[in-house]
């Protein structure tokens, strides 16, 4: 069974290690950076726990014969909410820290708003600078976006029961504002190529990180 799994780095990959770490602040106006990565890493070798459940449960629900309690179907089902969730809450903070980095590369001083904070304002905001930062992403982090929106927000979503067929797949039902004038969008993606898409993603962020500009003031302006 080919599991795909985020490459989070360092010398240990399934605990939380030092080298696995960025060297963010640790005091800024918008709190502890280094402990936010460290939140990060964190989640994200939890996450690869979840991917290798879901791929198992996958197999065990393809290949049942009988009833079974309780269904793994169902337990696919939640398991996989989760697990967009978890990624698109992870994306978010990958690029508002992207937007603080940017803005002490260019302005060497933290702005008193993170204009771009979660993956809706990469892709529709006017911060040209980081959409062509992650241009080669931004098809995928789409993707991700309108799933992990129908799971949260489409009323009709729950309307599906449907599985896929050679891996764990992500079907959502969204429906804009729940309004019935509106298309329905059926979105159907494989866990995989979420996964996969993500972790370049987040490769992308890392090296990114990795300039944040050690000795430029950290806080903002006209603050202590």
């Amino acid at each position: 069974m080919n599991i795909p799994k985020i490459n989070i780095g360092g010398e240990y990959p399934n605990i939380t290690h030092l080298s696995q770490m960025l060297p963010l602040p640790a005091q800024t106006p918008y709190g502890n950076l280094y402990l936010k990565w460290g939140k990060i890493v964190s989640r994200l070798i939890r996450l690869n726990r979840l991917i290798e459940a879901a791929y198992r449960l996958h197999s065990q629900a393809i290949s049942q014969t009988e009833p079974v309690l309780p269904s793994p179907i169902d337990e696919l089902s939640h398991l996989l909410e989760e697990i967009v969730y978890w990624i698109r809450k992870t994306a978010d903070e990958l690029i508002g820290l992207s937007f603080l980095c940017e803005a002490l590369l260019q302005k060497n001083a933290l702005p008193t708003k993170v204009e771009v904070d979660c993956i809706g304002g990469l892709l529709q905001g006017d911060h040209q600078a980081l959409r062509d930062k992650y241009a080669g992403h931004l098809e995928q982090l789409q993707t991700l976006n309108n799933v992990s929106n129908a799971y949260k927000h489409s009323f009709i979503n729950s309307d599906l029961n449907i599985m896929g067929r050679d891996e764990p797949v992500l079907f959502a039902l969204g429906l804009l504002r729940n309004d019935l004038n509106k298309k329905e969008e059926f979105i159907g993606v494989a866990l995989g190529e979420v996964v996969r898409g993500f972790d370049a993603f987040f490769q992308a962020a890392k090296e990114y990180l990795k300039r944040w500009p050690k000795s430029n003031n950290q806080t903002v302006p006209g603050t202590i």
